[in-house]
């Protein structure tokens, strides 16, 4: 609650919550029976589709999902959907606003591991530089995509040069106006 009454942004991905370890050491996807409270006054909220569905035991649908965690003071939330793109969900003046960020079609097979994290780090980084979120889940669809294109973590540090190339600097392109 401290941090939240600073002022300091959280964005929170639910990925590694959502998902269990069996007595084989295998993962699976399983439902939170707390999930609003590690919702409450978040900044941003991010999850796959597939954790959506899960998130709560009643196996909510989307729209419900939604009207259930929103008025948990969420500024945004944040579903990806993989090679279809991302939507992001907001409150504004006490109506859900909601943009949809189409996929972005690849020319080579995706290499979807990390994805996800790289799609959360662009989403954070580039909403606390410019303060729009639509701007920033657009920004973070780039990434990801641009991130599938790797192969697998050896290849990750190839992504500043290529995000060099396809993204000016923020602070340049202000600069310029």
């Amino acid at each position: 609650m401290e941090v939240r009454n600073d002022g300091t942004p959280i964005h929170f991905d639910f990925h590694s919550l959502t998902l269990g370890v069996d007595k084989e050491s295998k993962r699976f996807r399983r439902p939170l029976i707390d999930w609003r409270r590690w919702c409450f006054m978040l900044n941003s909220i991010q999850m796959s589709e597939e954790e959506a569905q899960g998130l709560a035991s009643e196996r909510y649908d989307e729209t419900t999902l939604i009207n259930q965690l929103m008025p948990l003071m969420v500024h945004s939330l944040l579903i990806t959907r993989g090679e279809r793109g991302a939507s992001l969900i907001q409150q504004k003046q006490k109506k859900l606003g909601r943009h949809d960020v189409p996929g972005i079609t690849l020319t080579s097979s995706p290499e979807t591991t990390g994805c996800g994290d790289v799609f959360g780090a662009a989403y954070l980084l580039r909403s606390l530089q410019s303060k729009d979120p639509v701007a920033a889940v657009e920004f973070a669809n780039q990434v990801a995509a641009i991130n599938a294109t790797l192969h697998g973590a050896q290849e990750l540090h190839k992504l500043p040069e290529l995000l060099a190339t396809h993204f000016p600097p923020v602070q340049a392109a202000k600069e310029s106006r």
